[in-house]
């Protein structure tokens, strides 16, 4: 596959005060985990990391192992790691691997 016709995917990251936002957008498969656990573990040096799955058209496994090493990451270091809930599509996903119960979600970044 050429890189033209690889999906989109988009990471920033913002900082507030004592809190870091990921923002992750597109699709988040194996192809780019790599650059969304750099954000990702970055932000879990803040005292409240905040991963924003509004913007993801698409999440496979990979994704879900970054949120789950973010979770112990955050926990090991007595930080705390929330994720925004993402599309219906994607939060569906994240149910039915009982992901509700590992994470904590809430409904906006702030």
């Amino acid at each position: 596959m050429s890189v033209a016709n690889q999906p989109e995917f988009e990471v920033s990251t913002r900082v507030e005060r004592d809190r870091a936002v990921v923002t992750l957008e597109g699709e988040l498969d194996f192809g780019v985990k790599e650059r969304a656990r750099a954000a990702i573990e970055g932000a879990c040096d803040a005292r409240v990391a905040v991963v924003d799955l509004r913007g993801l058209t698409f999440m496979d496994t990979s994704g879900v192992h970054l949120l789950l090493e973010a979770r112990d990451r955050c926990q090991a270091s007595g930080h705390r790691l929330l994720v925004v809930r993402g599309t219906p599509k994607i939060q569906r996903a994240l149910t039915v691997l009982d992901l509700e119960r590992e994470l904590e979600f809430v409904d906006e970044p702030a």
